[in-house]
């Protein structure tokens, strides 16, 4: 998608993404029925598209951050013993 940021990204991997989550989202919507009323068809269709869409942007925006700063693996960016304090 955008090589200089992240290169593993793909336009194929976005699209399936996009396509797998809408098919759970209405899937969903419609297996629990009548059992979740503040959910909507449409609501599924919008959050089925619009989540991976955020999604995304967010793992490039991450991408972006480590890129600039230089690291590779964010999971080692914070000390265990900070981690546990929390």
């Amino acid at each position: 998608m955008i090589p200089r940021i992240s290169p593993g990204k793909t336009w194929e991997g976005f699209v399936g993404a996009i396509l797998t989550s809408l098919v759970i989202s209405v899937a969903m919507t419609w297996a629990m029925g009548s059992r979740i009323h503040v959910i909507s068809f449409t609501d599924s269709i919008i959050l089925g598209l619009l989540l991976p869409l955020v999604s995304v942007l967010g793992d490039l925006a991450e991408s972006a951050v480590k890129r600039d700063a230089s690291i590779k693996d964010s999971g080692r960016s914070i000390p265990a013993s900070a981690a546990r304090s929390t």
